[in-house]
């Protein structure tokens, strides 16, 4: 009788175990995907938001006077083989730091000439910038 007992409880446990198992597997994926398709939402909704901020601030900066008068006045044509300007400072092409705190915190800004060239570098961290940037640095 308790041989029969044991059997039994083994085989119950054995049949519980299986179905159980699978359910909480299922369960547990089921709350994975959910949790990574909130956290991927909020990543997209995130990074929206920096481009957006970044295009902001794009547009601030290209609107300014100070940015229109210090391109006009500069004569690229003539300076092919001169070293890119860099900047620690913000320089005069860029608006006031607490302007730019109002959209994001640039780490680094280009300025280009009409053909792609780098001619300027505002650096406003003491890291030296990617090797993703233009060549040049």
């Amino acid at each position: 009788m308790i041989l029969l007992t044991f059997l039994v409880g083994v085989v119950v446990w054995s049949v519980l175990d299986f179905f159980q198992t699978q359910k909480l597997a299922k369960i547990l994926f089921a709350q994975q995907t959910e949790r990574l398709g909130k956290q991927a939402q909020e990543s997209r909704i995130r990074f929206d938001n920096f481009v957006i901020g970044y295009s902001q601030a794009a547009k601030l900066i290209v609107s300014q006077k100070s940015f229109y008068d210090y391109v006009q006045q500069q004569q690229w044509f003539s300076r092919k083989d001169q070293p890119i300007l860099k900047y620690a400072e913000i320089p005069p092409w860029l608006p006031d730091a607490s302007v730019l705190r109002k959209f994001v915190r640039i780490h680094y800004a280009l300025l280009l000439d009409e053909n792609g060239s780098v001619r300027e570098l505002y650096n406003g961290i003491p890291i030296s910038p990617p090797s993703s940037l233009p060549a040049g640095f």
